[in-house]
């Protein structure tokens, strides 16, 4: 038998450094000093520390996904574009690095949900990645659940590529108006 590990997270410092630094230093104001430590020492590798942990854990395959903050921080539709072809790139390399032992879930700029679909297409068709892994709705300015009919194409192609789709729940809003 194979065990395969879903959503196995990883970071990429290069694209903390081009989003809003406030989401990332909100982030990781959030979690111990030592649990930050190790989630930086730990999340951007995706070598030779993973693999054993992998060995040692008897996991075969793990499905790598961009972790928090994700691209839902951005509220510029171009930023998002080019750092989900960064951040997808950049796994794409990784899993050829290692392709019998990683496979991936692209990052999808749904700030434009035109690009998304086109990220998506890329992602399935020349990177091989299986599927995508998306937060449950975009923040910000004209912030939107993916249940809006901007999203019906990105939905259709999911169902035409046959892949999945990760939706990867957010912490609840605050009540406001109380």
């Amino acid at each position: 038998m194979r065990y395969i590990a879903l959503e196995e997270a990883f970071f990429l410092p290069e694209l903390a450094e081009r989003q809003p630094t406030s989401e990332h230093q909100q982030l990781q104001k959030r979690m111990t000093a030592e649990y930050a430590r190790r989630c930086q020492l730990r999340l951007p590798d995706i070598g030779e520390h993973r693999l054993a942990e992998m060995d040692d854990a008897g996991i075969d395959i793990q499905v790598l996904s961009l972790t928090s903050p994700g691209l839902q921080v951005d509220i510029y539709a171009e930023r998002a574009r080019d750092n989900a072809r960064f951040a997808n790139e950049y796994l794409a390399k990784a899993i050829n690095d290692n392709p019998d032992r990683f496979r991936g879930f692209a990052a999808l700029p749904l700030q434009d949900p035109v690009a998304a679909v086109t990220e998506l297409e890329r992602a399935v068709t020349q990177d091989g990645f299986c599927g995508a892994l998306v937060n449950d709705c975009i923040t910000g300015p004209g912030g939107r659940y993916l249940d809006a009919p901007e999203y019906d194409e990105l939905w259709a192609a999911v169902e035409s590529l046959g892949v999945p789709l990760y939706l990867h729940p957010g912490a609840p809003r605050p009540i406001t108006g109380r």
